[in-house]
């Protein structure tokens, strides 16, 4: 969970009311252009019908020590902890994934689209380049220090450093991209 536990959960109950409501599909869109970030754990607990259970990433320490994201029944795991507010009910079908992403896609939102990498395609332009795990330390007197303590890393295991994530495919429309990628998909 996120600093703030309620925002969380708001964020949480309405990912799931909104995947709830969708009616059959033949491909997914998930747009992250506008994603600057915030708790990472929320977000993939929203989008775990789509990533589909085991492995889905790891933060990597300077020293090389992976900390794996798991997906079980709905609920996203680190060590053995479930990092989830409350586990995703959604069942969704497996249908081709496409990502939008930009420019203003950071931190978390890159983790999401790192989580994505190996299931989806994605389009757009490049992201930040915040693919990175934080940590909150606590100074006294009011003042905390925002530090970088690992990379991020896909399902396949690549690591992400420091610099924007290109897309599969560079496009100055994405959405209209990703439609015809669906399309060649299958989708009409």
């Amino acid at each position: 969970m996120g600093a703030d536990e309620a925002v969380d959960r708001r964020y949480v109950d309405a990912g799931f009311a909104a995947l709830a409501g969708v009616p059959p599909v033949c491909g997914w869109i998930v747009d992250l252009r506008g994603d600057t970030g915030g708790a990472v754990f929320p977000m993939l607990t929203v989008l775990a019908p789509l990533l589909g259970d085991g492995p889905v990433g790891s933060f990597v320490t300077p020293d090389g020590v992976r900390t794996v994201w798991e997906i079980h029944d709905g609920q996203i795991w680190l060590e053995g902890q479930s990092m989830s507010a409350r586990p995703n009910p959604v069942t969704l079908p497996r249908r081709p994934i496409a990502v939008l992403t930009s420019g203003n896609t950071a931190s978390s939102g890159e983790a999401s689209l790192v989580a994505l990498r190996g299931i989806s395609r994605s389009f757009g332009e490049p992201t930040a380049g915040f693919a990175t795990g934080n940590t909150i330390v606590d100074l006294g007197g009011g003042f905390t220090l925002l530090l970088t303590v690992a990379r991020d890393a896909d399902r396949t295991g690549r690591v992400y450093d420091n610099i924007p994530i290109p897309p599969d495919q560079p496009a100055a429309d994405a959405e209209a991209a990703a439609k015809e990628w669906l399309r060649t998909r299958g989708c009409r």
